[in-house]
């Protein structure tokens, strides 16, 4: 039970982050995690967002690369926290 807590806790204050436009923390705790073995998935998602974005700048704007390195996080951690909580492997 104590995980859940921990893990309702991150995404809340990850969301909260978000939706209050703090951009700049938001970013510091993406590359905390994105630099972390546990989120290397993560980081690659990142860099492929990153990658299509350089390649095709006219299709894509600053807010559409935010949502989909957001919604990667966050089925990350989900990922994990149902691992983790549900002892699968």
């Amino acid at each position: 039970m104590e995980k859940y807590h921990l893990y309702t806790k991150t995404i809340d204050f990850l969301l909260s982050v978000r939706y209050n436009n703090n951009n700049d923390m938001f970013a510091n705790i993406l590359y905390d995690m994105s630099n972390s073995d546990k989120y290397k998935e993560i980081k690659y998602s990142i860099f492929i967002i990153y990658q299509n974005y350089e390649n095709r700048c006219a299709n894509f704007s600053k807010r559409n690369i935010e949502v989909q390195i957001e919604n990667i996080l966050l089925r990350e951690i989900g990922i994990i926290f149902c691992k983790e909580i549900i002892g699968a492997n």
